[in-house]
């Protein structure tokens, strides 16, 4: 077996994009499923080079990975949505965390590429490997040349391909993303883009991933003295606990993701 061998690649986001748009015609949609630690659900990537946008949906509700009989499925849920506007270099997304809503603001040109010299079969398609590191996690990828779309599941993108299939694991947690078949569809993605963006709350800006893990720990904080305050003014204290999100592909709160924030009431 030969050595993998490493070597990094700076490619132009922008420049990659608008000859990628000419080479593939009409719109593509691919279907995923993905696994973000104890959660499982489906999401569809449709890319329209035309308009040079791309929306990331969910299509069902999480269930758990496994048999999780603390898992309660809640069929109200909200589906996550994501865009990327390539004109703009710009991705739009939102995170439920707490019971509080975030808006965040990225750029497309996040990623910084490994390519590998590795090779797979994914639905059929010739993929290369690729490697990054991004927000607390490492990511392996495998892109494919045939469907020559610097585009992928959630914020992946940048590479010469397609990416098909996407993983990370820290030991504790896993987040995969696997594709299960790519169509051809015709969609104005422009108008759902603009509903999404009209959708926004008031009083809600799409904010940079800086201000945005500020205002994660501003609301913990609010959060905490909320549950405090409502305990103490039950009488019920002397108490410890903790609180822990999970599920999320980045890591935007140490504390809070991993080991969990723990105060006394």
């Amino acid at each position: 077996m030969s050595p993998m061998i490493y070597f990094l690649k700076t490619v132009s986001i922008c420049f990659l994009v608008l000859i990628t748009i000419h080479r593939v015609n009409g719109q593509l949609v691919l279907k995923y499923k993905v696994t973000k630690a104890n959660i499982q659900s489906t999401y569809s990537l449709a890319i329209n080079q035309a308009q040079a946008l791309s929306a990331w949906i969910e299509t069902e509700n999480p269930k758990p990975v496994g048999n999780d009989p603390n898992f309660v499925e809640n069929p109200n849920q909200s589906k996550d949505q994501m865009f990327k506007d390539f004109k703009t270099r710009t991705i739009y997304c939102d995170y439920r965390i707490l019971q509080g809503s975030f808006f965040l603001r990225d750029s497309t040109g996040l990623f910084r590429w490994s390519l590998v010299d590795s090779t797979r079969t994914i639905i059929g398609y010739n993929c290369l490997m690729a490697k990054t590191t991004f927000r607390g996690r490492n990511f392996t990828v495998f892109y494919t040349r045939d469907i020559p779309v610097a585009d992928g599941p959630w914020k992946f993108n940048g590479l010469p391909g397609l990416i098909l299939y996407a993983f990370a694991n820290d030991g504790r947690e896993k987040y995969i993303f696997e594709c299960l078949n790519v169509e051809k569809r015709t969609e104005d993605l422009s108008v759902r883009f603009n509903s999404y963006l009209k959708a926004k709350p008031k009083g809600k800006e799409f904010e940079t991933w800086d201000r945005f893990k500020v205002s994660v720990d501003e609301y913990v904080r609010r959060y905490v003295k909320r549950i405090k305050s409502s305990h103490e003014a039950d009488g019920d204290t002397g108490y410890t606990a903790t609180i822990r999100v999970a599920n999320f592909i980045e890591v935007f709160d140490p504390a809070l993701q991993k080991t969990g924030v723990t105060f006394d009431y």
